[in-house]
């Protein structure tokens, strides 16, 4: 009898690999009233096979690790983590509106995006390996916050950095997918923008001086957001 099922379970065995299948096999040992339960693992990284066996008596239904997934572009995967990022914001806020208040909730927003900002450039600039302070010009400036937007933002932003000269810059936000959930929420006469605060701390980590101006705001009823920069003067 050992003979007979050991031969079984060894071609059924090299059969499941052969197929990539994760099976589990019972054997019911009459002479000692019971299950005998026998896992397996197997993980199948390109040649690398590695085979785990456990045998315990047990009654349960066989449990196995299962390590396959579904392969995303990363592009596909950043679009994704950028919206529930976009999306996490909005309900943080809701939720802190709804049980604080609107007035504490666009004070806690604005300080903590002003912080989250900090974070944003400060991730960036180490990356780069950049120093706070070695940015001098506008379209330097540029580069950087570019680079910012393009992990924080979604394409579903639309917006263009655009120099004047080495010392003025302007942002122009033609979509905005922040405010639009804030109209969807209809909370568009008590929200305060907070994204002036989130350059402005970009700006202070990169470790550039100058003045942020608003120009136009969807806030304010305007068709689209424009932001001007304009470094200070060197004495």
């Amino acid at each position: 009898m050992y003979h007979r099922v050991a031969f079984h379970f060894s071609s059924y065995f090299f059969l499941c690999l052969k197929q990539h299948v994760h099976v589990y096999l019972y054997y019911r040992a009459p002479f000692l009233n019971c299950f005998y339960e026998i896992k397996i693992l197997i993980e199948l990284k390109l040649r690398n096979i590695k085979n785990i066996l456990f045998l315990k008596r047990s009654k349960k239904i066989l449990e196995y690790t299962h390590k396959e997934k579904f392969d995303l572009p990363f592009e596909t995967q950043k679009f994704i983590m950028q919206m529930c990022w976009a999306q996490h914001d909005a309900q943080w806020f809701l939720k802190t509106k709804k049980d604080r208040g609107f007035e504490e909730a666009n004070q806690l927003n604005l300080r903590v995006i002003s912080t989250i900002g900090r974070i944003e450039a400060r991730h960036i600039l180490n990356a780069l390996r950049i120093k706070k302070g070695s940015i001098k010009t506008i379209p330097e400036l540029f580069k950087v916050v570019n680079t910012i937007m393009d992990m924080v933002f979604p394409k579903v932003v639309k917006l263009k950095l655009i120099v004047q000269s080495d010392q003025v810059g302007v942002i122009l936000v033609k979509k905005c997918v922040y405010w639009q959930e804030v109209k969807k929420a209809g909370v568009e006469n008590e929200y305060i923008c907070v994204c002036t605060n989130r350059t402005q701390s970009w700006v202070d980590t990169i470790g550039i001086k100058g003045e942020l101006k608003t120009l136009k705001r969807f806030s304010d009823g305007d068709d689209r957001c424009l932001f001007e920069f304009k470094l200070n003067k060197e004495e």
